[in-house]
């Protein structure tokens, strides 16, 4: 319904746009509760909005390359994600910068998230885009659990919600 109303790319900028807030959020008052808060939010929009408006992306490409580039994606670049967010807050912890300094570095990158967003759901699929998006999200919000499973009904078309207002659905 969302990706329906507003459109994909809006809808794959709600986690990188509610990632700047609560890393804004965190450079103001960094405390416990605004961590716990803004750790329940990105996993919500990460796991409601994201991941089902991201699996929307790959209807352009063929089962067999989806599954392979999937793999990559969840291995490499998402492994490879967790290991540069390790390396980019040890960096800026080096630096000086406290976590408020850190949360504050971190938020126009949440921007150039939130911009790289909506161009890989306005423009027609583009891998290195689609692997940046998915690169800066495991940057920020990974976790080393699976996925939500279920989140859409099984005969949920995603291609229809790409599709103009009375447009016949496709195969």
């Amino acid at each position: 319904p969302l990706i329906a109303a507003v459109g994909l790319g809006p809808t794959l900028a709600v986690l990188p746009l509610a990632c700047a807030a609560g890393f804004a959020a965190l450079a103001v008052r960094p405390s416990l509760l605004v961590i716990a808060a803004f750790d329940a939010v990105s996993r919500a929009a990460k796991h409601a909005i994201a991941t089902p408006a991201r699996e929307v992306l790959f209807t352009t490409v063929s089962p067999e390359e989806k599954f392979q580039s999937k793999g990559f994606l969840d291995t490499v670049v998402y492994r490879g994600g967790d290991l540069a967010s390790i390396w980019i807050y040890r960096g800026l912890g080096t630096a000086g910068l406290g976590l408020a300094g850190i949360a504050m570095a971190t938020v126009p990158v949440g921007f150039v998230w939130a911009i790289l967003a909506v161009v890989c759901g306005t423009v027609t699929f583009v891998f290195i885009l689609v692997m940046a998006y998915v690169w800066l999200s495991a940057l920020w919000v990974s976790d080393r659990r699976p996925d939500a499973v279920g989140l859409l009904p099984a005969d949920y078309d995603r291609r229809a919600c790409l599709l103009p207002p009375g447009a016949p659905p496709g195969d």
